[in-house]
């Protein structure tokens, strides 16, 4: 299982959090693998045809967990300005994987074309290209196994992404009550 990795007092707080029916909260002094347990939580959530999202309040906190789950084996998708994203994490970025991905010849074509192209011509063309992106970004979407991002970019792009059954938090006590009411609607 997801948890087969986990000390016992890991395993135990992962099924407990796994278990809850509404908040399940994992709670410990620094050091004792509370990432490895949202990780597992994160794996155990896939492997039951979930999608969740992994949140936190800081680039940073999202960023590490991004890595981390994405060496499970997690298809994670990362969303947030690019610019505040670790260069680690970057390939795990949908705006990476949307220009390497199967898409990326057509949409640098058409960003090549559309650079040269004015009038009507320019217009259309920018119109395909934001019709690519949009498919392009509905695939990496659709094929992620779980979506990571800050919680001031759920505020940004939330309301176009689809609404998960679960959401692991990060440093949930970092984060302010504003945040998590926001969180708490979606």
């Amino acid at each position: 299982s997801a948890f087969d990795k986990l000390n016992p007092t890991q395993r135990r707080a992962a099924e407990l959090a796994f278990g809850a029916t509404e908040v399940g909260l994992i709670h410990g002094p620094p050091g004792t693998g509370k990432t490895e347990v949202l990780v597992a939580l994160l794996r155990a959530l896939a492997d039951q045809g979930e999608k969740p999202w992994a949140l936190a309040d800081s680039n940073a906190a999202v960023d590490h967990l991004c890595l981390r789950a994405s060496t499970t084996g997690l298809n994670v998708v990362r969303l947030g300005v690019s610019a505040r994203i670790s260069s680690a994490v970057q390939p795990l970025t949908l705006e990476w994987r949307i220009l390497n991905g199967p898409r990326e010849a057509v949409i640098r074509r058409l960003m090549r074309e559309a650079s040269r192209a004015t009038g009507e011509e320019g217009i259309e063309l920018r119109d395909a290209i934001r019709s690519e992106w949009a498919n392009a970004k509905r695939e990496v979407l659709a094929s992620a196994d779980v979506l990571a991002m800050t919680l001031g970019t759920l505020h940004t792009r939330g309301a176009t992404l689809p609404n998960p059954r679960t959401v692991v938090v990060d440093e949930a006590s970092q984060v302010t009550e504003p945040a998590l009411w926001l969180l708490a609607s979606r």
